[in-house]
């Protein structure tokens, strides 16, 4: 099943999240960084990333689960699916906390829409100043990494969007029956 990495990663304890993130990143910087290589900075920036990381996954959860209603979210792995999916779940009692994640996943996207292009294009803009001054030919792949994240973002939220409007029409059919 391909789609088993991103059930983990929903259900992953936060501690799980602190330590893969911290120390992916911490290795990250520890091998790319230059000579000498300073292993308690990057033991130190691995914790503030896994950190970083550990907390806005909590509080991710905790909004949604107030997004999904007063019951919360009886089954993360389901709703998760039918979100990226958008495609209704089996049980029909997720129907509710579905809809109030739908509207919070809109308002998201709508935020994405707004701050994606003007961060993507600052950082390009920050590569080609580089480029020019440093003549470093890793500038422009730096360049062309933020511009195609940038059109790959604007796309996935379109995708998104439509994944959400059809699940919230599923539901509305259901519902009506």
């Amino acid at each position: 099943m391909p789609e088993k990495w991103r059930d983990r990663m929903t259900t992953a304890p936060l501690w799980a999240i602190f330590v893969g993130s911290g120390a992916f990143f911490g290795v990250v910087i520890y091998l790319t960084g230059g000579e000498p290589r300073w292993l308690t900075g990057a033991v130190l920036a691995g914790f503030l990333v896994g950190a970083w990381m550990a907390i806005f996954v909590a509080v991710t959860r905790r909004r949604d689960q107030r997004a999904a209603g007063p019951h919360g979210i009886p089954s993360r792995v389901a709703i998760a699916r039918s979100l990226r999916s958008g495609e209704l779940p089996a049980d029909q009692a997720l129907d509710q906390p579905l809809l109030g994640l739908i509207e919070r996943r809109r308002r998201q996207l709508r935020s994405a829409r707004k701050f994606n292009p003007g961060f993507f294009a600052t950082l390009g803009v920050f590569a080609v100043v580089d480029m020019v001054i440093e003549q470093n030919a890793a500038s422009v792949l730096y360049t062309g990494l933020y511009l195609g994240l940038l059109v790959y973002l604007r796309r996935a939220s379109v995708r998104s969007a439509a994944c959400l409007d059809r699940l919230e029409s599923a539901i509305r059919q259901r519902s009506a029956r």
